[in-house]
Formats: structure tokens, sequence, C-alpha cells
């Protein structure tokens, strides 16, 4: 039988009629479960946002509640009372994500960086695990990554990744607020999304999706036809928008370093390129967030054409 946040309410009413407590709460499909502490007062209970629920109190009482959630408040209204309202919710924002996948481990580093801890949901899209429907409800697309901070649905890696900056990040540098930097920040995520990663895509869905038996030459050339505007992009700085890091360079460096491993990046054609590359890889975590995900697609690829020529040799 369920209990209620008004349990508290009810505890400590010749305190208050309302008052704020630390809470946790995680969402689980479309249930929420809440755990909190108050004054040595342990609740935890399941709900559904915006459902009547019938629950009984401490004091025997049988009542009903509805649940509702405004940003980092949580309402609990019960039939002919007073709204309770519990705020500073410590939820992390959850993450679904694919660590193979180049976006995501963007959105990794990103997270690292500004100082945010995500609560990590890996997406088994062999298993079909970004179409079922409660996945479609959130992201029609069926692409990850997909960011969900206490119901707020974030998609697309650029678009979290300056939302995680403007919400969590101590200052703007990663995502200035100067209406020029960050035009040239947005710029650059731009050219990540239409070049660089559009580019790498079209050269690996196919072996993946439609059976290819190798790596498309004309296509991994024309990635490589992208690779002189990134040289020029660190003529004169060390990240690729100027002399400080930004968001756009972990977007960068999360598809380069899987294309390097893939068909590489010729250092002596490209010395600021791999230079870069090199000091991008000195990032606290690198190895973790990004160049373990960068072997696995590399592994998965080659597992993949091997399984393509087999196939096709059966035929």
């Amino acid at each position: 039988m369920a209990t209620s946040v008004a349990d508290f309410n009810f505890a400590l009413k010749m305190i208050a009629l309302s008052f704020k407590a630390r809470v946790r709460l995680v969402r689980n499909g479309d249930k929420y479960t809440y755990t909190t502490k108050y004054l040595g007062f342990n609740k935890s209970d399941t709900f559904k946002l915006g459902e009547e629920e019938n629950i009984t109190t401490t004091d025997g009482r049988k009542v009903k509640v509805v649940y509702t959630m405004d940003g980092n408040t949580l309402t609990e209204k019960q039939t002919g009372e007073k709204s309770l309202t519990w705020s500073e919710m410590a939820s992390k924002p959850i993450l679904y994500y694919i660590n193979r996948s180049p976006p995501c481990r963007a959105v990794l580093m990103a997270a690292k960086y500004i100082g945010v801890e995500l609560d990590l949901k890996i997406i088994d899209s062999r298993k079909g695990e970004n179409r079922t429907p409660q996945f479609l409800k959130m992201n029609p697309q069926h692409t990850v990554p997909v960011l969900d901070d206490n119901g707020a649905l974030i998609l697309d890696s650029h678009a979290i990744c300056s939302y995680l900056s403007e919400k969590y990040a101590k200052d703007d540098k990663l995502y200035p607020k100067d209406l020029v930097k960050r035009a040239l920040v947005d710029a650059r995520l731009h050219f990540d999304t239409g070049f660089l990663f559009a580019r790498l895509r079209a050269f690996v869905e196919p072996i993946f999706y439609f059976g290819c038996t190798e790596i498309s030459q004309e296509r991994s050339d024309y990635f490589k036809m992208t690779l002189p505007i990134v040289e020029a992009f660190l003529e004169n700085c060390q990240y690729v928008c100027g002399n400080d890091i930004t968001l756009a360079d972990f977007c960068f460096i999360s598809t380069l370093s899987s294309v390097d491993r893939i068909i590489g990046i010729d250092a002596e054609k490209y010395p600021k390129t791999t230079d870069w590359m090199r000091r991008m890889s000195q990032l606290p975590d690198y190895e973790n967030l990004n160049g373990e995900g960068a072997s696995i697609l590399q592994d998965a690829i080659l597992a993949k054409i091997k399984e393509n020529q087999e196939a096709a040799k059966s035929n």
C-alpha cells in the first residue's frame, strides 16, 4: 500500500504546513520513484505524474493525491488539502547513449568538462531498444543521444552539449554568451553535422546496413576532402574556435578520432590537426570517455566487414 510525501507534513504540521526537502527522483519509463530524508524521516514511493493515486497516510487517512512536476519542483496535491512542494531535487540528468557513437561520446566529454554527473543508460540498437514505443515516445527519430533532465527531453548531441553548458557550466568559456564568439562555435557545430559526421556516416552505414564488404574508397576520399578545412581552422589557434577549448572541440574530436582509427589521418599532410588531436587526447578521462568508444566502433566495423564478406561468399 502506497504512502505519501504528505506523511512529512502531518508529522511536522506543528512546525509548518509545508517545507522543502532534498529529494532524489529517478525516472523509469512513465513512472517516477522518489526517495528523501528529512529530519530523520526516510521516504520512498513510486508514482505516475498527473495521475490520481490512492494513498494511506501514517495516521490512517485514505486520500487521493496527484503529483506534478515543473522544472526541479515536485508538487503533491491532496484532495481538499494544500499542495506540498518539494524543491532542489538531486536527480541526475539521464543520458541514453551508445558508447561507440561519436555524438554520444561528444556529450560525455562535454559533461565531464562541465562537471555535471549524468545517469548513463546504454541503448542496445542491435536489440531494437531505440525503436521501442517507450523510446520512440522520447525521440521519434530513434537516434541517440537523448538527454532527459527531469522530464525535459533534449535531442541531438550539439543541442545537448549547449544545453548542459548553459544550465550547468560555471562560466561561458565552452559556449560563449558573446554573440560573435557563439556564432563561431555554432558554425563549427554545423560543420560537424553537415560535413564531418555526415561523411563519416556515408562510408560506415553501407557496411552496417547494406552488406557492403569493404569501405568505399570513393566515400573515404570524400571524407578526406574535409581535412584541409579542419587544418585551416587550426592555422593560427590552439583549438577549432580559437585559443580556448569550446563545445566544438568535443564534437570534432569524437568524429575525427573515429575516422583516424578507421581510414587514418595523415600527420604529414595535416600536422596541426593531428597535434590538436594529441592535445585533446590528454584531457582528463579521455580514453574512457572517447578513446575506448572509438576503438569499439573500429572493431565493430571490421567485424561487420568480415561478416558481410562471409555472407557474400555463401550466396
